[in-house]
C-alpha cells in the first residue's frame, strides 16, 4: 500500500508518501456493529448530567468513538472486528459540561 499524507498549519504545508506491506490480516475476527449505552449521573447529587461526551475506547482493538451525552443518556454504535468468545473491556469516560470527569468499564463477550 501507499499512504500520501499532508499536514498543513497556518502557512505552511509538509507531504509524506509512504509505502507499507501488510502483515496480517484481521484473522478470525469477525465486523459486528455494536451497541453501548448508558446514564451518566453526578455521583454526588445523584442527578443526571444535562450535557458532555461519553468516549468510548474497546480496549483490545484500540477502537474509540465520542458521542454526546444529554439528559444524563448517551448511546454510541460501534463498528468493530470481534472473534466469537473472547472477552473484551470498553472503558467509558464521562465529560460533563464543566469539565468534570468520571471513568467506568463494561465488559462483554463477543457472540
Amino acid at each position: 500500500y501507499r499512504v500520501n499524507v499532508t499536514a498543513r498549519y497556518q502557512s505552511l504545508r509538509a507531504n509524506v508518501t509512504d509505502i507499507f506491506n501488510v502483515v496480517s490480516i484481521h484473522g478470525n475476527c469477525a465486523i459486528k456493529t455494536i451497541n453501548l449505552s448508558g446514564r451518566a449521573l453526578d455521583a454526588t447529587t445523584g442527578e443526571e448530567i444535562p450535557s458532555g461526551t461519553a468516549s468510548l475506547t474497546i480496549e483490545q482493538t484500540g477502537d474509540k468513538k465520542d458521542v454526546a451525552v444529554a439528559s444524563g443518556i448517551w448511546s454510541a454504535d460501534m463498528v468493530t472486528c470481534l472473534i466469537s468468545g473472547k472477552q473484551y473491556t470498553v472503558t467509558v469516560k464521562i465529560t460533563d459540561n464543566k469539565g468534570k470527569v468520571s471513568w467506568s468499564e463494561i465488559m462483554f463477550t463477543a457472540p
